[in-house]
């Protein structure tokens, strides 16, 4: 479907399934693209001023250049859709699914959140930096058995960082067996500050600190052969994440529920989840 440069103002096009169609310099201002499908889209440089957009899937979408001014996207999807360069200023993104999506060089002054649509200012590339995809690689060798044991160690890893940090900031990739009786384990970092900032020192630290808690506490099991890879599971944190907690300071969590997240027994591993959130912590006091 071809829809280059059509006059589409105030159009109701509620659950239209366009996935695949042109709407390059088209005007969409006004418009109701209420559940609509978009997938696959090109709306590079199309005017969405003001067009509510509620639980649109854009999945894929390429609207590099659009204009999203006062926008409605209240739970759309725009996993993987381009953004770069587009205006965002005013746009209601409430509940938005915003994973994998490129931002580079949108323009964003403010955007509208919460029931009473509040409004939350961004200076020059402010929005971008907070927003942006992120996703880089963390490796943390130890030398222990590539054991079940080694496997709840990387996750309770990820679950007191994320418990004491007070949200998504790391995620377990995978574990892997390496020779002399070692285990790697492979971290998805999805801060930008955080990677920038604190990472190689939480791996150096960590690193340190559990070689010394495993020579006191050896891990007794039979050691398994292959990999235990976590591939898809590192977005959950990501996609699920609510706006709220994105344009915010991330709420910590209590003491007693920081307690309550590393003390879980993930394969009947509750000391050294203790032992992991006493290491944890140390990192970050």
């Amino acid at each position: 479907m071809d829809f280059t440069r059509a006059n589409l103002f105030g159009a109701d096009l509620e659950e239209a399934d366009l996935s695949g169609a042109n709407f390059a310099d088209a005007n969409l201002s006004g418009s109701r693209l209420v559940r609509a499908k978009l997938n696959r889209s090109s709306l590079v440089k199309a005017n969405l001023h003001g067009a509510d957009l509620t639980g649109a899937d854009f999945t894929g979408a390429n609207l590099e250049g659009a204009n999203l001014q006062d926008s409605t996207l209240k739970w759309s999807v725009l996993k993987q859709a381009n953004l770069s360069c587009a205006n965002l200023t005013g746009a209601y993104l409430e509940d938005a699914n915003l994973g994998e999506w490129t931002i580079r060089g949108v323009i964003c002054n403010y955007i509208r959140s919460g029931s009473e649509k509040e409004i939350t200012r961004y200076g020059e590339g402010e929005f971008e930096k907070r927003f942006s995809f992120f996703k880089e690689i963390s490796e943390l060798v130890l030398k222990i058995p590539f054991t079940l044991s080694a496997v709840g160690v990387g996750k309770l890893i990820a679950q007191a960082a994320n418990a004491v940090l007070g949200s998504e900031v790391i995620c377990l990739k995978g574990v892997e067996a390496l020779p002399q009786d070692a285990t790697k384990l492979s971290f998805f970092v999805l801060d930008r500050d955080f990677y920038e900032g604190k990472a190689k020192f939480f791996e150096s630290y960590l690193r340190l600190a559990l070689e010394d808690y495993f020579k006191e506490h050896p891990v007794n099991e039979q050691p398994m052969c292959a990999g235990y890879l976590l591939e898809g599971e590192w977005n959950v944190g990501f996609i699920r994440r609510e706006l709220a907690a994105r344009v915010s300071v991330a709420p910590k969590f209590s003491e007693e529920l920081s307690k309550e997240l590393a003390q879980s027994s993930l394969f009947g591993l509750g000391k050294i989840g203790e032992a992991i959130h006493r290491i944890v912590v140390s990192v970050f006091e």
